[in-house]
């Protein structure tokens, strides 16, 4: 009977065993994916930065375009203008 007993002892530790090799072995795969997902989140922030970068750079060149068009359309019909556009000084 002791015998009986004192196998399932080792064989409730080499379970235990098992499991812990498992939880390492599952925590070892979920560090080594961790730098993956580091690297994509980055990649995408520069990605929109730079979109967002060639959006407003885009937008406001048609704002510049845009006072254009009003200050020639003003000429054509003799107004003035009520003051000066803020781009003025910066073209060339």
């Amino acid at each position: 009977m002791g015998r009986g007993i004192g196998g399932k002892r080792e064989g409730r530790r080499a379970a235990r065993k098992e499991e812990e090799e498992e939880e390492e072995q599952e925590e070892e795969e979920e560090d080594s994916q961790l730098l993956p997902k580091m690297i994509i989140p980055k990649i995408v922030i520069q990605q929109v930065t730079m979109e967002e970068q060639l959006i407003f750079g885009a937008l406001q060149t048609l704002n510049e375009e845009a006072c254009e068009d009003v200050l020639e359309e003003q000429e054509k019909r003799g107004d003035t203008p009520h003051r000066a556009p803020h781009w003025r000084g910066r073209r060339g």
